[in-house]
């Protein structure tokens, strides 16, 4: 059983971006492992997640493409009963998480969601284990950039696209 602390500071987030994606239909997860802290070199940071290594942290955001306030709240609201729920039994030990809400989250019913994040709480674990660190994983991603490094055929190194036929 993992201790789970809530996530509150921006760079929290954003280095749980950094991390193991895995998408489901209501939402995407981000796993990233924490690097150890030396709470003796970092005094702002000691007693907050980041200075105990075993236990997880976790942040929920949904965005203001997924609806109005109330719909947000709703969808923060099941978040937070999975993550009181699930959390303790199957999140990655030292490493913070991130919910994003997704609009199919909205409708999902609450065992589909229940049965998603189990399922993605597995998948990180076991991309951890194989030692998948995050972006570097997911294939070519959108650099613009075929797998040599070099341009697109249909974009002009400046990134524009070429019109009328190709010579």
């Amino acid at each position: 059983m993992v201790a789970v602390q809530k996530l509150t500071r921006r760079r929290q987030f954003l280095a749980a971006n950094s991390g193991i994606r895995v998408a489901t239909a209501g939402f995407v997860l981000l796993v990233q492992p924490r690097k150890a802290i030396q709470p003796a070199t970092s005094p702002q940071i000691a007693g907050s997640a980041h200075s105990v290594p075993d236990h997880a942290g976790v942040g929920i955001t949904v965005t203001k493409k997924i609806g109005n306030a109330v719909v947000r709240n709703r969808m923060k609201r099941r978040f937070r009963a999975l993550s009181q729920e699930l959390f303790a039994d199957h999140a990655v030990p030292g490493a913070d998480h991130v919910l994003i809400g997704r609009a199919g989250g909205v409708e999902r019913p609450y065992d589909q969601l229940r049965g998603d994040l189990r399922h993605a709480l597995g998948k990180a674990q076991r991309l951890l284990a194989q030692g998948h660190s995050g972006q570097g994983h997911s294939g070519q991603g959108h650099s613009g950039q075929g797998h040599s490094g070099q341009p697109r055929g249909d974009r002009r190194r400046d990134g524009t696209r070429r019109v009328g036929p190709r010579p």
